[in-house]
């Protein structure tokens, strides 16, 4: 009876090895629709736990999803190593693959004709993107995903290691959010003949020390090198008009700022919280500075104002409690008639000098005396 006793518990702990041991070799499929058409179904998609691998077969358009919480594989997207998708499928959903931040690689097929908005944001490991070299709508080179006629760059994978990088001279429009997260990238060359910064274009690129922008661009996008926090000088090109909403906002190590004679407004928050700024010079064309423009410029101790200035906003230097001297290229009255809003007490107080002067103040400054010049006319 205990040789039978003893046979059996040899053979449950045998089949209870052998049970493991399948579990461990058999990897979890999950799959599921997400087809935008009817119930779904016209796409399917399946990943493999033990490959990591997310294939999306079928035909036609991907559901797009409002955030990556929405999306079937958002609760395994931690092991999304790479993504397949087959060819027939018309279309990459928004939002689709928002923050895999496991994934590596992705392949386009031919068939694919648009991406949604946020497609591969925040997959910080993402090393390269290639598509099918027949698509008639976009286009790879080195793993860089572009429009078919590499005018627009639309994705930098953000887990590139490279620490320079060369945009085509082709590109004529950096996209919302393509650099974003690029952390390794020290130096980016913009060409001659682009046009347009992107929204965010370049936000959290920590290791970016300093970027020229050139004159064939016009406008930079709202939050565009928000938080380079190694940004020390920026350059802006004589054909921008607008610095977009808190453009370089929380460029907490930015010393060097020159904007260039054809920008018009200084959006909201443009430089706030650039707490290494010492002086700025604004350039005559130059007819509104935005609410919080220069807010918590800590360092900030002067700043020259063109008389084409018309409208400072609300807090535009709030906080700036090194400033002592404004230089104005006009005279007192002419200061007396910018509208300059709310909390603006580190400017207000600031020691004023004028280039012109007026019969009511002959000297031609308030507070500090002297002329326009020396040591406040630096940028």
């Amino acid at each position: 009876m205990k040789k039978i006793l003893s046979l059996l518990l040899s053979i449950t702990m045998l089949l209870s090895i052998t049970a493991g041991m399948n579990i461990t070799a058999n990897a979890e499929v999950f799959s599921g629709y997400c087809g935008a058409e009817g119930d779904g179904s016209n796409l399917t998609w399946s990943l493999n736990e033990n490959t990591k691998v997310l294939t999306i077969s079928g035909t036609g358009e991907m559901m797009g999803y409002y955030s990556e919480n929405e999306v079937p594989w958002n609760s395994r997207r931690y092991c999304i190593a790479s993504v397949v998708i087959n060819s027939g499928v018309t279309s990459i959903g928004d939002s689709a693959f928002e923050n895999c931040d496991s994934l590596i690689s992705i392949t386009i097929p031919s068939s694919v004709t648009r991406i949604g908005d946020y497609a591969f944001r925040g997959c910080n490991s993402l090393t390269s993107i290639t598509v099918d070299g027949s698509n008639q709508n976009y286009s790879s080179q080195d793993g860089v995903l572009f429009n078919k006629d590499k005018t627009v760059l639309i994705q930098y994978p953000t887990g590139n290691t490279i620490t320079s990088y060369t945009i085509p001279n082709s590109v004529t429009s950096i996209g919302d959010y393509a650099f974003e997260n690029c952390d390794s990238l020290t130096s980016i060359e913009i060409p001659n003949g682009v046009l347009t910064i992107g929204d965010c274009a370049f936000e959290n690129c920590d290791s970016l020390t300093s970027i020229e922008i050139p004159n064939s661009v016009t406008s930079i996008g709202d939050h565009a090198f928000y938080s380079c926090n190694s940004l020390t000088s920026v350059t802006i090109g004589n054909s921008v008009t607008s610095i977009g909403v808190g453009a370089f906002e929380s460029c907490g190590s930015l010393i060097s700022v020159t904007i260039g004679n054809s920008v018009t407004s200084i959006g909201d928050q443009a430089f706030y919280d650039c707490d290494s700024l010492t002086s700025i010079t604004i350039p005559n064309s130059v007819k509104s500075i935005g609410d919080y423009a220069f807010c918590n410029c800590d360092s900030l101790t002067c700043v020259t104002i063109p008389k084409s200035v018309k409208r400072i906003g609300d807090h535009s230097f709030d906080v700036c409690n090194s400033l002592s001297d404004v230089y104005y290229l006009g005279s007192d009255n002419e200061w007396k008639n910018i509208f300059i809003g709310k909390s603006n007490d580190s400017l207000n107080n600031a020691n004023k000098h004028y280039t012109s002067t007026d019969p009511e103040n002959p000297g031609g400054s308030t507070g500090g005396g002297g002329s326009i010049g020396g040591g406040g006319g630096g940028g």
